[in-house]
């Protein structure tokens, strides 16, 4: 019993010259700023329909990229 405690005590005096040497990182009170996103929706000038920045877009069955048709789609007949 006497050796766990004298076991005990060279423990805590060890933890606290730790701790005084190599202190915790205190949390900081401020929190942190979020960076403003812009929209990812832009609106085609030649439809008007909404779609995402830098995809093609499909309208009436023609598919739309930075406003110009870039292909049709084909009716398949059986």
């Amino acid at each position: 019993m006497v050796c766990f405690k004298k076991f005990k005590l060279i423990i805590n005096k060890l933890w606290h010259i730790l701790n005084v040497r190599f202190p915790r990182p205190v949390a900081t009170s401020v929190e942190p700023t979020k960076k403003a996103v812009a929209s990812n929706v832009a609106t085609c000038p030649t439809t008007g329909q909404p779609h995402l920045f830098h995809h093609a877009h499909w309208h009436e069955g023609k598919l739309y990229y930075k406003g110009k048709v870039v292909a049709e789609k084909e009716v398949v007949a059986e």
